[in-house]
């Protein structure tokens, strides 16, 4: 049943509730059901039920309020604590009386709640309705309309909840949902299924990262910021459905959807590309009707505005997630390549850069004196992907074969395995290398060929190594680093997600852009296990060495990622390319210099 069908609550309950927790903070103390019930006590039906049902209600606020006053007073923190996280031990038999009356009338009432008393377990606060001249049967009795006495009404059955921390845990991580109780909602049972998130992701992350993997602990930090999302997520639905269940009877049952939702996901990278968008909307509909599920079982009044609360929290989660680049990958894989120790001394390689990229700038060879030369510029921007790096490093080689670059190529590259042997990629460091290679150019005839990869978005190139905090490549930025360093000629290349998005701040009549996706389209092949992405493939691998053109080579490679997109029924990317008329006539000087080799030719 979709949450926003939940019971309202009666004014006269609300405003006992809010007695009730009066009470409590008063005396100083944390709020117990005889705070609440000695509250109901004196609202109109209940007064009137005690009565007609043979009851004392005097002698039974008496006892209540002894009971309430027996609770030690609590610390100022904890105090505060329950002020951002309300978990009064009176929210379950309000649950309790909530699936006991859902779907028979359109509000709770505070008799329904005080009739539940007898059915929470507590066999204290039993003791003393039944001391006061109570009974489960005739209580119910008055509330079903019979004479008291008759014992033919009954209370609507209540879902069974699991006696034992197993059978708790285990219905939990089945996506089981019942009223509050004490054990399904425990601390154990919560910690248990957070430990089961864990397992299933180290186990994932293990196996992704192969044999050869190294422990990374910094990664923990990165699920730090997890867990405390899903903690965030739980107070704003708790929050805002108007619930009077605690804290912990919303976190249980959200934190024991994580594990099988996680292995979901998990199990999803090994499904064809076309059919993962699918499974992720499932999963996330799935997501959808369990958090519904959970606003019944604890009673939600607001459940509607508790959920679309949800939605937007997840959703600005997810997007500071991207923004922050965070990813909390604990294992990576360890190759010969990796002579650096992991990711040490980080404020040394942070002060090394601008001599890095000065010395990799001095070693470049001068131009031709007579004609115009290519200077090749490579950045891989992001570290947890080896398949940036090999693209990049695929990229120089091709470039320097085919247009006479060789000796003229620098590489910024950020690359886990290897953060000694080149310049690191970082926003600043493209801009320094854009001026020191333009002090080795002849900026009126020499072309800078700038090849550029990582993850992307509509906004930005992303930049990261998990060593520090980088800015993201902007392309206003970049224009404004290119045109300051002077560098009239360019030809650009971006293999990344949303790389159409360069194109207008880039575009010139001098410059010719060939991006790998439209600026709304996502491209393919980024993933860990490869050397080289689809584009950087189809393009710089297959078509450039042969083809008479960049421009046919770029035609050649988007034809052949259409028919490849279409045949394994993914979205097109739609690569894109712009072409400035000078920089068009400029750069046929080059290829006419560097025709392909024989045999290869279009």
């Amino acid at each position: 049943m979709w949450a926003s069908t939940g019971m309202k609550q009666h004014p006269d309950l609300r405003a006992a509730v809010a007695r009730a927790l009066a009470r409590a903070r008063a005396a100083r103390r944390l709020p117990t059901v005889y705070d609440l019930f000695g509250a109901l006590i004196e609202t109109p039906d209940v007064h009137l039920m005690i009565h007609q049902t043979g009851g004392d209600a005097d002698v039974l606020a008496s006892a209540l309020d002894a009971e309430a006053s027996g609770v030690l007073a609590s610390g100022r923190l904890r105090r505060i604590c329950l002020r951002l996280a309300p978990d009064p031990s009176f929210g379950p038999v309000i649950a309790l009386a909530w699936h006991s009356t859902s779907g028979m009338q359109a509000e709770l009432r505070p008799a329904d709640v005080f009739a539940a008393g007898f059915d929470t377990g507590d066999s204290a606060l039993v003791a003393l309705l039944v001391r006061a001249g109570l009974s489960r049967a005739r209580i119910v009795a008055w509330r079903h309309g019979h004479a008291v006495g008759e014992g033919a009404a009954s209370m609507p059955e209540v879902p069974r909840v699991p006696r034992s921390f197993l059978a708790a845990f285990e219905r939990r991580l089945a996506w089981h949902v019942w009223p509050p109780d004490d054990l399904s909602s425990s601390d154990a049972v919560i910690a248990a299924c957070g430990i089961a998130a864990l397992a299933v992701w180290f186990a994932y992350d293990r196996y992704a990262a192969g044999a050869s993997a190294r422990w990374y602990p910094t990664g923990l930090t990165a699920l730090t910021w997890y867990a405390a999302a899903l903690l965030a997520l739980t107070w704003v639905l708790h929050r805002v459905s108007g619930t009077f269940a605690g804290f912990r009877s919303v976190l249980a049952p959200i934190v024991g959807w994580v594990p099988l939702a996680l292995a979901g996901g998990v199990a999803l990278h090994w499904a064809p590309e076309q059919a993962q968008r699918p499974g992720i909307l499932l999963l996330a509909c799935a997501g959808l009707v369990h958090a519904s599920r959970v606003l019944m079982s604890v009673g939600a009044s607001r459940p509607r505005a508790a959920l679309l609360a949800g939605a937007a929290f997840v959703a600005i989660f997810a997007w500071g997630t991207e923004k922050a680049w965070i990813h909390p990958q604990l294992w990576y894989t360890d190759t010969d390549d990796d002579e650096t120790g992991g990711w040490k001394d980080s404020e040394r390689l942070l002060f090394e850069q601008p001599d890095r990229v000065d010395a990799a700038a001095a070693r470049l060879r001068p131009g031709d004196p007579d004609h115009p030369s290519v200077f090749f510029i490579g950045f891989a921007g992001t570290g947890e992907q080896k398949v940036f790096a090999e693209e990049t490093k695929l990229a120089e080689r091709v470039i320097s074969e085919r247009y006479g670059a060789a000796g003229r190529t620098l590489l910024l590259v950020n690359d886990r395995r290897d953060l000694e042997t080149r310049p690191l990629a970082t926003v600043r460091g493209l801009h320094r290398a854009f001026r020191r290679l333009a002090e080795r150019m002849d900026r009126s005839k020499d072309v800078l060929f700038l090849f550029l990869t990582s993850h992307g978005s509509e906004e930005s190139l992303a930049v990261s190594n998990s060593t520090w905090p980088l800015e993201q490549l902007e392309p206003a930025a970049l224009r404004k680093a290119l045109d300051a360093s002077g560098i009239r000629w360019r030809v650009i290349v971006i293999s990344a997600c949303h790389a159409g998005a360069f194109i207008p701040a880039l575009a010139d009549d001098s410059t010719a852009i060939f991006t790998s996706a439209a600026a709304d389209r996502t491209s393919f092949g980024c993933s860990d296990d490869r050397d080289v992405t689809e584009f950087g493939k189809a393009f710089i691998g297959d078509a450039v060495p042969g083809a008479p053109s960049l421009v046919a080579a770029f035609d050649q490679a988007k034809a052949a990622l259409a028919a490849e997109e279409q045949r394994q029924n993914l979205t097109q990317s739609l690569p894109q390319a712009s072409i400035g008329a000078a920089i068009s006539s400029h750069w046929g000087r080059i290829e006419a210099q560097y025709p392909p080799p024989a045999g290869k030719g279009q």
